[in-house]
């Protein structure tokens, strides 16, 4: 922006306006900003320009509708999430080390064998075996 301020260009051309700005009120902020220093602004993909009264409205509408696509988008996020928590009893990935195993790790390393027998023996990593030793 303080380029455009020292007027080192007149025009600022992105591929979308979604890129721009996330949101509509800063989207706004940056078109009247560039207004008030004489740049236009072009959007290849939405074909419009902010050198005329009717590619400002259009930009502005598509602001509105970028910004309510993203909360429309959330709103599944979260509902989705919700709904997930709901029906199933645990969340990432199914726990790859039985507690079988663990119990194993901890009474082999108590018996005194090596980090890598005792992951030898259990046939599981070391860095797993550590990992146990370290919550026990």
């Amino acid at each position: 922006m303080s380029d455009a301020k020292k007027g080192c260009f007149q025009a600022i051309y992105v591929w979308e306006l979604s890129r721009l700005s996330r949101n509509l009120r800063n989207l706004i902020n940056i078109i009247q900003e560039l207004d008030d220093i004489g740049v236009t602004l072009y959007s290849f993909r939405e074909g419009v320009s902010t050198d005329t009264n009717s590619g400002k409205m259009f930009i502005s509408l598509l602001g509105i509708m970028s910004q309510w696509e993203l909360s429309v988008r959330a709103d599944r996020v979260a509902r989705g999430i919700e709904h997930y928590r709901k029906t199933h009893k645990s969340w990432g990935r199914k726990k790859s080390i039985t507690d079988e195993q663990e119990n194993k790790v901890i009474q082999l390393r108590t018996d005194g064998l090596s980090i890598r027998n005792v992951s030898k023996e259990v046939g599981i990593s070391t860095a797993s075996v550590q990992r146990i030793l370290k919550t026990a």
